[in-house]
């Protein structure tokens, strides 16, 4: 399936794998895939982590939650091929613009709260969040989150974003 895609650039690196834009070959359509090194999950006793991540994402369906379309992988990497947000990460968009004025930043907070709201209807729980973990399109706010979701004997951790920065 990797070669279905052409890379058009880098998105980010975080501790466990790099965010790539790609673009479908056939259909032109523009996915974030993210790439994992096999040896580094080994290394670090992440692979049932990983396997929860996917696992939860592709039970996944709102407009708020980032989509995961499918998985696959290679003889030395991992890969998540999830949607593609072209409006960047809340920390980005601070960033360049500053404060957000107080609608706008009702309407943010107000697709956050959705997002989390369907996340913990279906039993997962955050870790953590913070700006980086919420990035967004022309119209809709998506949330990146590491989350647990608790089964009937154990805890599950995964974590959808590889973005290291705060």
């Amino acid at each position: 399936m990797k070669k279905d895609f052409a890379v058009v650039k880098a998105i980010s690196k975080g501790a466990f794998g790099r965010v790539f834009l790609a673009k479908h070959k056939r259909t032109g359509d523009y996915f974030a895939i993210k790439v994992l090194r096999k040896t580094d999950m080994v290394e670090t006793n992440q692979v049932g982590n990983v396997k929860n991540e996917r696992n939860i994402m592709k039970g996944l369906d709102n407009p708020f939650v980032v989509k995961l379309f499918y998985s696959f992988m290679s003889e030395s990497n991992l890969y998540l091929v999830m949607e593609y947000l072209n409006g960047g990460d809340c920390a980005a968009l601070l960033k360049n613009v500053g404060c957000l004025d107080e609608k706008w930043a009702q309407s943010y907070i107000a697709e956050v709260v959705l997002a989390l709201e369907y996340l913990h209807l279906n039993g997962i729980v955050h870790r953590y969040i913070k700006r980086c973990s919420v990035e967004k399109t022309d119209t809709l706010t998506h949330t990146h989150t590491h989350k647990k979701k608790v089964t009937s004997n154990q805890t599950i951790w995964s974590s959808t974003r590889t973005d290291t920065s705060s």
